[in-house]
């Protein structure tokens, strides 16, 4: 028998591309389909001994480092022979990855890659910032789920397999966050997304923060986890939001809108007049306000749209005429903004301006000449919803130093022009003003103003309610002298007494609530309420000594009741107050062709009224 000749094959395994220090122990290195294995020691040397003669393919493997190949060795009979080297081609683990790439202590991270060790059970680790994470776990070959550790810096993931190091991608740790809006709110049936600002370790923002949103008390709203909270029913519930151990919480309060109201109802804007007209133009643009009724409060917001396309409005309720505007309605709309359902509508009458032209008084007696009134005066006026408008007739022909005052009456204007007496002449001793309330009721002041020094307190002194259909009845008794009327949102009636020099406030139903102001520098005429229900008194004109005196200021008085002078007429005497829809107090002078345009904060234009 005739035995085979052999000889040793040796060579070298090397792995430039792991970590230096690599321990190269234990690589098999073998002939594919033989027998003949050998393990290399910790240098990477291998020998495989006793093999036949002959050029033979070999491989080198190990977990975690990869394998190599190489074709041709040769081994001769009787010794050593070398092989090339076999060059381990190590298998980096790499990271494709994060979700979500940001997260606070506590996170839990998913690392999507591969070589991540999972067929070797390779050790494993991954590091945010060179921190340890708080946990790993490996569910496949391609998928790491790991936790933010407690003091974690933002900063970079990597992931070490078996000492092999993977590349390293951007991770931002967050350091805190706030709930935006602080306060929500949104009305039933509808939708609100809540979101949060968060902030990193290194103090800069966070792009999109990885959150959980949670209901955690209130069953009037649910939230998703993306922070879409829905309004189910009118409460206040509260709601969490969680960035891994870091947890904010917000009240979120659900309202109902029951109802928008507009004011004024109707708005009237005039289209200018041909340049250089003399008098008066009035205004080509107003304000309207809304009011939205909600479950919890009536202060929220509105949208506001026109249907005409020539009548602007603006999301201050400022409306304005355009060029091409003509003379007709329009409506425009206010819708809540937390409720678009929800509307309501004002009219905006558009008519064409004119001049303000009063003829010239020619003729009066010699007491008209000394306190300015003369047969027929009109000292009042009102309008209602329906646009009626409503003159009080203070006194009629006869001298007021014999006889009785005669001749009042109130008198009603339609919108078209039919006037008749609506309180006829023999009803009333005097008629000094005149009021409309919510309901339509008129109110008429039965006083006799400047002329009571000459006829004194004649019967009279109360205030007179007339129904729409005209039904007369006393509201308000002793009240000396009554000159002006003026109502606040709440319906109070407030009643200027010019003999007593102050102001009575009355309830709905004319319950005597006292007096509300007075000590006037001179006798209050009319009055008028702003939109905040502030009271502005007329201070015309003085009576002491047996002498009348001109009073020059007008007051405002302030719903709790404190007084001051508001504004002071230069070379005049203030005795007819009116607002108009952008809040502006319009003053009448006594003896005198002109108008004041008094703003809020007290500044005046003075217009002239064009005469004979």
């Amino acid at each position: 028998m005739r035995l085979a000749k052999t000889g040793t094959l040796q060579g070298m395994v090397k792995a430039p591309k792991a970590p230096v220090g690599t321990n190269l122990l234990g690589v098999e290195v073998y002939v594919p389909g033989s027998p003949y294995l050998a393990k290399t020691d910790a240098a990477g040397a291998y020998f495989l001994p006793n093999m036949p003669e002959g050029t033979f393919d070999l491989v080198a493997a190990k977990s975690g480092l990869g394998n190599a190949q190489v074709e041709g060795a040769v081994v001769k009979a009787d010794s050593r022979t070398s092989a090339p080297d076999l060059v381990l081609a190590v298998a980096e683990p790499t990271i494709s990855a994060l979700e979500p790439s940001n997260g606070a202590s506590g996170s839990v991270i998913t690392i999507r890659g591969k070589h991540f060790g999972f067929e070797t059970q390779e050790i494993v680790k991954v590091t945010f910032s060179g921190a340890p994470a708080a946990r790993v776990e490996r569910p496949d070959a391609g998928t790491l789920v790991a936790t933010v550790p407690a003091g974690a810096q933002s900063g970079n993931v990597a992931v070490d397999v078996a000492g092999i190091a993977s590349n390293q991608v951007p991770f931002q740790v967050v350091q805190d966050f706030a709930i935006e809006p602080a306060a929500p709110e949104l009305a039933v049936g509808k939708d609100r997304l809540l979101t949060v600002k968060a902030r990193d370790t290194a103090n800069r923002p966070v792009a999109s923060p990885a959150v959980l949103w949670s209901l955690l008390s209130g069953t009037n709203l649910s939230v998703t986890p993306g922070g879409l909270v829905t309004g189910k029913g009118t409460g206040v519930s509260k709601v969490a939001c969680r960035i891994g151990a870091i947890e904010r919480q917000v009240d979120v309060t659900v309202f109902r809108i029951s109802a928008v109201a507009t004011s004024p109802a109707q708005l009237s804007l005039f289209i200018p007049p041909a340049s250089g007209a003399a008098g008066i133009n009035f205004p080509a643009s107003g304000t309207l306000k809304a009011t939205v009724t909600a479950s919890d409060r009536a202060d929220r917001g509105v949208t506001w749209t026109s249907d005409d396309e020539t009548i602007k409005v603006d999301q201050a309720g400022v409306v304005t005429l355009l060029s091409g505007a003509k003379p007709g309605t329009a409506s425009i709309s206010a819708a809540s903004a937390d409720d678009p359902a929800v509307t309501a509508r004002a009219i905006v009458a558009v008519g064409s301006a004119k001049p303000l032209h009063l003829p010239a008084i020619r003729s009066k007696t010699t007491f008209a000449s000394e306190i300015g009134f003369y047969g027929g005066a009109g000292t009042g006026v009102a309008v209602d919803a329906a646009g009626n408008l409503y003159v009080a007739h203070n006194v009629g022909s006869g001298s007021p130093f014999h006889d009785k005052p005669q001749g009042a009456k109130v008198s009603k204007i339609t919108p078209g022009g039919q006037r008749s007496d609506f309180v006829p002449i023999g009803t009333l001793v005097g008629a000094t003003d005149v009021a409309v309330d919510a309901a339509g009721n008129l109110f008429v002041a039965e006083g006799i103003g400047y002329l009571a020094p000459y006829w004194g307190n004649p019967q009279g002194n109360r205030v007179l309610k007339v129904t729409p259909s005209g039904q007369i009845s006393t509201f308000i008794t002793k009240v000396d002298n009554p000159t002006g009327l003026t109502f606040d949102r709440a319906g109070n009636l407030y009643v200027a007494s010019w003999n007593d020099n102050a102001i009575y406030k009355y309830s709905p139903s004319g319950e005597p609530l006292g007096k509300f102001a007075g000590g006037f520098d001179a006798q209050p005429y009319d009055i008028a309420t702003d939109a905040n229900d502030n009271i502005y008194v007329a201070a015309a004109m003085g009576y002491t000594n047996d002498k009348l005196y001109s009073g020059k200021k007008i007051y405002k008085v302030t719903p709790a009741g404190a007084s001051s002078v508001f504004y002071e007429a230069p070379g005049g005497e203030p005795v007819g107050l009116a607002f108009d829809a952008e809040g502006h107090l319009w003053a009448t002078y006594y003896n005198a062709q002109k108008l004041a345009r008094i703003a809020p904060d007290g500044s005046a234009v003075t217009f002239p009224i064009e005469a004979d």
